[in-house]
């Protein structure tokens, strides 16, 4: 069952997160941050983000922008100084810091716009896997963009997650741009929502 997160779902979202992405820059900075950014993914009206319940439990989420720019202002105006806390404890590790310096290759535009409409995370834990969670989270988030009229989605993904990379083939993603990030390659990839395809 696919439902809207909540404020109650950080806690459980930001400790999948950090268990299933370890590598990946905002985990570097810890729970703790983590379950800051999920609150406002559940809170932001610039947001859209979703949680699979399986046997009625959490296991499956998807977080996403519909304006990213607006989403982060309110990010940094209410929980700024809690964030940087966090940022500085991160700081403190050499990892932390060779991520932190590769954050400014993060793309801000996709071809030739500005990126707005952004799928941020998505973390499926394994037992849900095989049974097309993934797209379906994926196919939830469009649905709204499409209510929302979004004309243009993005989204990065390591280059080496094949199994994520033909789930957004399906849907009619084309590369745009690639970047170093987390020590690894990333595609900025680019739908056209009236191009949306609709993968099986």
């Amino acid at each position: 069952m696919i439902r809207v997160l909540t404020q109650a779902d950080a806690t459980w979202a930001a400790q999948q997160h950090a268990a299933l992405m370890p590598n990946s820059v905002f985990a570097a900075f810890g729970v703790g941050f983590l379950r800051c950014f999920y609150r406002v993914f559940a809170q932001s009206k610039h947001a859209v983000a979703y949680v699979w319940e399986d046997a009625s439990k959490p296991a499956a989420v998807i977080t996403a922008t519909s304006n990213r720019s607006a989403f982060l202002r309110g990010l940094i105006l209410r929980h700024g100084p809690m964030l940087a806390a966090y940022a500085v404890l991160g700081l403190m590790h050499k990892p932390c810091r060779r991520l932190v310096a590769q954050l400014r290759h993060y793309p801000r535009h996709g071809g030739d716009t500005p990126i707005q409409a952004e799928m941020i995370f998505i973390t499926v834990d394994p037992c849900c896997r095989g049974k097309k969670v993934a797209h379906r989270l994926i196919e939830a988030v469009l649905s709204d963009y499409a209510a929302r009229r979004v004309d243009r989605v993005h989204v990065t993904i390591e280059r080496a997650n094949a199994g994520v990379r033909r789930i957004l083939d399906g849907f009619g993603f084309k590369v745009v741009s690639s970047f170093l990030l987390a020590d690894k390659q990333n595609d900025l990839l680019q739908l056209n929502m009236a191009e949306r395809g609709t993968t099986p």
